[in-house]
């Protein structure tokens, strides 16, 4: 078997082989030199590596002498090629065979047997060979050969060349990726090529509506490229994963029709948010809050607190509504709202507004309105402070003063400034040294513009007490065996003087106790020192004794006793008081 090879730059080649049949006496064309030869024809697609052709995809090698071959790049769509015409033609134009066959899906090979009969021994021949997709011829090519009745087998290659456009896309698929509702993403796009010649007329339609091409239609001519971009619309499509394609048609083309898969991804949407801030104004007490809920906040005297910020979806319509706290009133508003009823607002941007509040006018307000002491002459410490609280009971600033002509009576502070419902303690310090006793008593003013506040303060100097012993002298008289119960007697004592008294007493006879031994006695109070005597076990006679009372310095006394025993038949005339 001889072979020959023939590569050409973007053309086909096919195979024929040649088998000799000599026929009988009774065969067609019978006679000196009549031969029919029968050429085998087989049809594979495949490509060539060095030479050889191979199938596409494995690259597995197809053997095809003594056969007819067509080969084709692995790069090149034929999957539209569905018919395959070949011929054999004495030059110029005389066809002696044809015949054609179908071109099934797959890599099997074709054989068609055409059957021809040669003039002579040998004969110089055109094999033509045809590649139909459709009623479009796509490849044609022919070769002119010498066959010869003497060759056993023989190969050969036919070159096909193209004859139709063929449809080629840079990209078999487009991915976009965004936000559900939001901004549609950047286009994105392919490119139509051209790769055989003559101009390709193309058209792209894709198979869902979210899908925008353009442009949608062109004429791309041998060697050339159209670029086509392709869209998405998703703000109307859900969250989640999207697919559609487009589909790119070109009637009579190799390769067409061809799609680009369009894979769209969609997140959750992300809500834009902006913020509101309210602020305060003027020296009113009130509060702002909102429709929807967000802000709740409180404005006093300029300052808020609460919640005075707040983030709002994109668009949200809303309304804010200012009350002013009693005796106090709304002056409007400013910043993005305006006058002094409701605020309606759209948040489609950062927003800020101020809420100004009135206060009523200042207001003095003192209480206590009197305050009293207590001293006791010529005692210390000074009795406790007392005090009393300067209000503001209005708005606005209030500056007030304290002030007093009681020489014995000191003030702590004498002036401040309060703000609407602030308060302020005066303290008020008396001193008794050197009082009299008695009731003393004056005024503090308080002044706030041309109001005037009084806070009588009295004090109440007391006598220092003294101790007085009414009783001088006690005297007992008692007979052994007559008294077998102790005797009493008492010692009464008087606070001649003020405040409070305190007195202790005590004795030194064993016969003598106190039944009780100290006391206090207010002013003018008068009390008694009870004595008991014991006198069973004393022996006639005359005892004395002494009562001793003691009243820091408010005095000390001594009382005397004297005791008489007498004997049994002895009687002493007022011997017991």
């Amino acid at each position: 078997m001889t072979r020959k090879r023939v590569r050409r730059a973007g053309g086909r080649a096919a195979q024929v082989g040649v088998k000799r049949r000599r026929r009988g006496p009774a065969g067609l064309g019978a006679g000196p030199g009549a031969t029919r030869v029968t050429l085998a024809l087989a049809l594979a697609l495949g490509a060539c590596v060095d030479g050889a052709p191979v199938s596409p995809g494995d690259l597995t090698r197809v053997v095809v002498a003594p056969a007819f071959s067509l080969l084709a790049a692995a790069s090149l769509d034929l999957s539209s090629l569905d018919r395959v015409v070949v011929r054999v033609v004495r030059p110029p134009s005389l066809v002696l065979a044809e015949a054609s066959a179908a071109i099934p899906p797959g890599k099997e090979p074709i054989v068609v047997d055409l059957t021809v009969e040669l003039s002579g021994s040998r004969e110089r021949l055109r094999i033509e060979a045809e590649l139909w997709a459709g009623a479009t011829l796509a490849f044609s090519g022919s070769r002119t050969e010498s066959v010869s009745v003497a060759d056993e087998v023989r190969a050969f290659n036919v070159d096909l060349e193209r004859r139709i456009p063929e449809l080629t896309l840079s990209q078999g698929r487009l991915e976009f990726e965004g936000q559900a509702g939001a901004q549609d993403p950047e286009p994105r796009g392919f490119e139509v090529e051209n790769e055989g010649p003559g101009s390709l007329s193309w058209s792209a339609s894709p198979d869902v509506e979210w899908i925008e091409v353009s442009p949608d239609h062109g004429f791309v001519p041998e060697g050339e490229k159209q670029r086509v971009s392709v869209g998405v619309r998703s703000r109307d499509l859900p969250p989640g994963s999207h697919r559609g394609q487009v589909v790119v048609e070109a009637p009579g083309v190799l390769g067409a029709p061809a799609s680009v898969e369009v894979d769209l991804t969609l997140e959750e949407p992300r809500v834009e948010t902006f913020g509101l801030r309210v602020d305060g104004e003027g020296d009113g007490v009130g509060s702002v809050t909102s429709t929807p809920e967000g802000i709740d906040c409180t404005v006093d005297r300029g300052d808020v607190s609460g919640r005075c910020e707040a983030d709002f979806p994109d668009g949200t319509a809303l309304t804010l509504t200012a009350a002013a706290t009693a005796g106090h009133s709304f002056g409007g508003w400013s910043g993005d709202c305006a006058g002094a009823g409701s605020c309606a607002l759209t948040i489609d941007a950062d927003r800020r507004v101020a809420a100004a509040f009135s206060a009523p006018a200042p207001e003095l307000l003192v209480e206590p309105t009197a305050l009293a002491f207590t001293a006791e002459q010529g005692r210390n410490p000074d009795p406790p402070e007392g005090t009393f609280t300067v209000t503001n009971a209005g708005g606005g600033s209030l500056d007030w003063t304290a002030d007093t002509e009681l020489p014995w009576a000191e003030l702590s502070p004498t002036d401040g400034s309060l703000e609407g419902g602030r308060s302020s303690t005066v303290r008020v310090r008396v001193r008794s040294e050197g009082l009299p006793s008695g009731t003393h008593s004056g005024v503090v003013s308080v002044r706030a513009g041309e109001t005037l506040a009084e806070v009588r303060v009295t004090l109440e100097v007391l006598a220092a007490p003294e101790l007085s012993v009414v009783t001088d002298t006690v005297r007992f008289a008692a007979i052994p065996g007559n008294n077998p119960a102790p005797d009493t007697a008492a010692i009464v004592i008087e606070n001649v003087g003020g405040g409070t008294l305190e007195w202790r007493a005590k004795v030194g006879g064993a016969w003598l106790t106190l039944r009780t031994e100290n006391g206090s006695l207010e002013g003018g109070a008068r009390g008694t020192v009870v004595l008991i005597v014991r006198s069973d076990d004393l022996s006639p006679g005359t005892y004395r004794e002494e009562v001793e009372i003691t009243a820091g310095d408010a005095g000390r006394a001594v009382v005397p006793l004297v005791l008489v025993v007498a004997a049994a038949a002895s009687f002493i005339p007022g011997g017991q008081p």
